[in-house]
């Protein structure tokens, strides 16, 4: 077995792998949403103020980039927390937890990305 065929092997699998992964992304990424959802909802049922601060966010109407960005770093800095909303903690800290996994998950995933192209280059 050649070199060039071990590349071409190893970017074969890498490819497989890829493609599982971002369908488990995909599923990741829905898990992400529907908390999201949630606490949108929870925040505008319970804290309609703080709904409001945040640009009265929806998950498709009235979403801006600009509130999407609040949203998330609404999310990232737990600023749900001063709330004192032992259900709404739970849903931020799921989505929260969710995200840290997602953003990591696609820096390892577009790692693996660039691993697979070198090596299907490399074995031509």
């Amino acid at each position: 077995m050649t070199t060039s065929d071990v590349l071409t092997l190893i970017g074969g699998i890498g490819f497989f792998v890829l493609f599982i992964g971002i369908i488990v992304g995909f599923v990741v990424n829905l898990f992400y949403l529907n908390s999201v959802r949630k606490l949108l909802n929870k925040l505008k049922e319970k804290h309609p103020e703080n709904w409001k601060a945040l640009g009265e966010p929806t998950m498709f109407l009235n979403n801006s980039p600009k509130n999407s960005l609040r949203v998330w770093r609404y999310i990232r800095k737990e600023e749900y927390k001063t709330l004192n909303d032992t259900e709404l903690n739970a849903i931020g800290s799921r989505a929260r937890k969710l995200l840290r996994f997602g953003i990591s998950y696609f820096i390892v995933l577009l790692a693996l990305f660039i691993v697979v192209m070198v090596s299907l280059v490399n074995s031509h």
